[in-house]
């Protein structure tokens, strides 16, 4: 149940942004192990002016997701990130700047404003 905020510099085709973010899924997908169907993202795009970054980044992945996950995990999550988006889209992995906020499923609201902590996921989050 990943939320997936990407951020970047205006001027990339609709077919780059598509390919972005379904790396990014594919990505979680293959780490994380979450469900295929189970994709929460949006892609912002800024105009220079609004977008000052220190050098080498042009592109911030924010990931905001249950808490629990292996610091080994995390780690096969970036690599893979980075990896793929140099695959399929040719970017420098230097240039990708990836955060993860992990929050307690308690403080999610799903389902209809159930805590998720009341849920039975389907997928396990310690991994």
């Amino acid at each position: 149940m990943p939320v997936v905020k990407i951020e970047l510099i205006k001027g990339k085709s609709k077919e780059f942004k598509m390919i972005f973010m379904d790396t990014v899924h594919e990505s979680m997908v293959e780490t994380l192990k979450i469900p295929a169907n189970d994709k929460n993202i949006r892609l912002m795009d800024y105009d220079a002016d609004c977008f000052d970054t220190k050098p080498p980044y042009q592109y911030f992945i924010e990931i905001i997701m249950f808490s629990g996950r292996t610091k080994e995990t995390k780690s096969k999550l970036f690599r893979s990130l980075v990896d793929k988006l140099h695959d399929k889209l040719n970017i420098d992995p230097h240039s990708v700047f990836i955060v993860i906020n992990e929050q307690p499923t308690e403080n999610w609201g799903i389902r209809g404003g159930i805590s998720a902590s009341d849920v039975q996921l389907d997928f396990t989050i310690a991994l």
